[in-house]
């Protein structure tokens, strides 16, 4: 590949699709949830759905708590929130 072909060229000369594994997977959650339910059963989509219950349980914490118990301050957002335009603006990212 070279800095003279843009993206589309680049795209359309590869075999396989190219998929945005940067993080953003909290928009699939409901899908994933469903897969690992298909795939693994309930206690799959349980312990999933664990992780996110953990950050809000962190989330919650001062900082003198975090401090204590040895805890960096959780990634704030991809966590849903009543006011929807800041969830929308983090949402859309720099597409």
């Amino acid at each position: 590949m070279t800095a003279d072909r843009n993206a589309q060229e680049i795209r359309t000369a590869l075999d396989h699709p190219v998929i945005d594994g940067d993080g953003h997977w909290v928009e699939h959650f409901p899908t994933m949830q469903d897969e690992l339910r298909r795939i693994g059963g309930e206690k799959a989509a349980e312990g999933f759905a664990a992780f996110g219950d953990e950050v809000y349980r962190n989330l919650r914490l001062t900082s003198e708590e975090r401090r204590h118990r040895n805890l960096a301050h959780e990634a704030w957002w991809a966590v849903p929130t009543r006011n929807t335009r800041d969830r929308a603006t983090a949402m859309m990212g720099w597409t």
